[in-house]
């Protein structure tokens, strides 16, 4: 019978005809080490905690045990009873992975009976952040490296900009590289007010975020902020430096001390990626552009939301707080700058918008406020830079 079955297939057989046939392990089966990193690269991609194909999540231990619409999937100790391996070995339908894509290797296979054979014991923690995207290798071209970020100190000094992978910070014709091997696609930079440390705001698309505070004298790793779920899309000083301000995909926007790393609050409530924050010149208040089409007012001290901004017609891609606290503005993707009266700083108040102004042909997906709070500068994303004066 073994023999005409199909080398995956007999794998399995192997397992559920007797205990005895499974090769004895040194240790038992991990399942952060061994089995997780199986589902990340067959399985995870159809079976993510937002969209999970069969209302089967594969990307936590919890979601895989508790199972999908058709039932449990894992049956503790008995490989046999397992609708995941069944499947994966081609003993169940629907077959997974799904034909034209392909599934676990002999060896993979044998891991997860060995695991479920054991008992399918779970993390002894929490999940670790995944740092590893595992993807199939492809040969990389050989292509221009864009800037995809760039910020300049408060005083003129310090210029520094951002390619995939690299960061240079520039000092008259002095020029540092940033040592640093983790880094991907640069999605924010910002030098804190005094000019001493650098903050950068990457990730890994799917896996995690990363935020990095440099020194700028010597370039080394300060501090290394590692807890968001997803790329980050922006990182913010507060203007006295004590607090630092994250958020990207995931939905979540999280403070950190700066000295010690650890998160100090999380703020939730948006419902799609935060693209932009900005904290108020007094650093009482944060703002944040998101893809709902809104701009949320946070307090930082409590963590509470102040009012939501939700006028725009599009996803916001940007914002800014103007340098005497008045005023919050923002631009987004139904193409137009738009302003609002700051007004909440302490509790939950309305801010009304007092301007709406058409900008381009195409979103506005970045902006600046000059210093003296007399101009904005917009850039939208066909490429066009427009000059704005806000009236008095």
């Amino acid at each position: 019978m073994l023999g005409c079955l199909s080398r995956l297939r007999t794998v399995l057989m192997t397992v559920v005809a007797t205990t005895l046939c499974l090769p004895v392990a040194a240790e038992p089966v991990d399942f952060v080490e061994d089995v997780l990193p199986i589902l990340e690269t067959h399985c995870v991609g159809c079976h993510t905690a937002d969209d999970p194909e069969g209302g089967f999540v594969m990307e936590t231990y919890a979601g895989l045990m508790e199972g999908g619409e058709s039932g449990t999937a894992i049956t503790e100790g008995v490989p046999s009873s397992s609708r995941m391996l069944l499947m994966a070995t081609k003993q169940l339908k629907p077959f997974m992975p799904p034909d034209g894509e392909e599934g676990p290797s002999e060896a993979e296979l044998e891991t997860l009976a060995r695991w479920i054979e054991e008992g399918a014991n779970g993390p002894s923690g929490d999940m670790p952040i995944k740092r590893t995207l595992r993807t199939p290798k492809l040969k990389a071209a050989t292509v221009a490296s864009p800037v995809t970020a760039i910020a300049r100190s408060l005083n003129g000094d310090l210029f520094a900009q951002a390619r995939f992978g690299a960061i240079e910070i520039l000092s008259g014709d002095e020029r540092l590289a940033i040592d640093d091997n983790e880094l991907g696609k640069v999605n924010s930079l910002v030098f804190s007010a005094d000019g001493n440390r650098l903050l950068a705001a990457s990730g890994l698309t799917g896996g995690y975020g990363r935020a990095v505070i440099y020194d700028t004298v010597t370039g080394e790793i300060t501090k290394e902020l590692v807890g968001h779920r997803d790329i980050l899309y922006a990182a913010e000083f507060s203007p006295d430096g004590k607090v630092v301000a994250t958020a990207g995909y995931d939905r979540v926007i999280r403070l950190w001390d700066p000295t010690t790393g650890e998160t100090t609050r999380e703020l939730k409530g948006h419902n799609g990626a935060v693209f932009d924050l900005a904290f108020s010149p007094d650093g009482k208040v944060l703002v944040s552009a998101c893809a709902d089409e809104t701009v949320k007012v946070w307090n930082v001290t409590t963590g509470m939301r102040l009012d939501t901004l939700s006028q725009p017609e599009g996803e916001v891609f940007a914002v800014a707080i103007t340098p005497d606290g008045r005023h919050v503005v923002a631009g987004s993707g139904d193409n137009r700058l738009r302003a609002w009266r700051l007004l909440s700083i302490d509790e939950p108040k309305i801010n009304p918008l007092v301007a709406t102004r058409f900008v381009d042909e195409t979103p506005v997906v970045g902006l600046t406020v000059s210093p003296d709070g007399g101009s904005i500068v917009t850039m939208a994303e066909s490429g066009n830079l427009k000059l704005a004066h806000p009236s008095p």
